[in-house]
């Protein structure tokens, strides 16, 4: 399973970050709106 966090407090993103991949999910963070929209265009391929 994979998962986009989205925050502006990177630290929160981080935490949470290392905290779902130990349980097996495969996290990417996103500080801003836009840099979401990138991810999701590049992992959507």
């Amino acid at each position: 399973m994979q998962l986009l966090l989205v925050d502006d407090e990177e630290r929160f993103l981080s935490t949470t970050s290392k905290f779902l991949t130990q349980k097996g999910l495969k996290v990417f963070t996103a500080t801003s709106g836009a840099d979401a929209l990138e991810i999701l265009m590049k992992e959507d391929k």
